[in-house]
């Protein structure tokens, strides 16, 4: 969907760019309110990732203001993965 409306909003001249933002375990409130209650959660979500931690709302937050910045001017119809490398050790998921 993302890469399609890229497309679709350069074609027609929108000047908008598309870009989506995937995040993987962040610490927010509600997973410290589930660590909290099942502590083996938050080292659950560490050993997913290979630099063995869990993302920030903060990381997450400067990737959007990035991506919404003059310095992303050429950045449309990316995939950006916030997710400290899980998906490279888990190819799978």
């Amino acid at each position: 969907l993302t890469k399609s409306v890229a497309v679709h909003c350069a074609n027609e001249g929108f000047n908008i760019r598309c870009n989506s933002i995937h995040p993987g375990a962040t610490l927010t409130a509600i997973l410290k309110t589930a660590i909290e209650q099942m502590p083996e959660v938050e080292e659950a979500c560490k050993r997913m990732s290979p630099l063995n931690r869990m993302g920030t709302v903060e990381e997450v937050a400067a990737m959007a203001v990035f991506l919404a910045s003059d310095e992303a001017s050429f950045c449309t119809g990316g995939q950006y993965a916030v997710e400290g490398g899980t998906v490279s050790q888990h190819p799978r998921m």
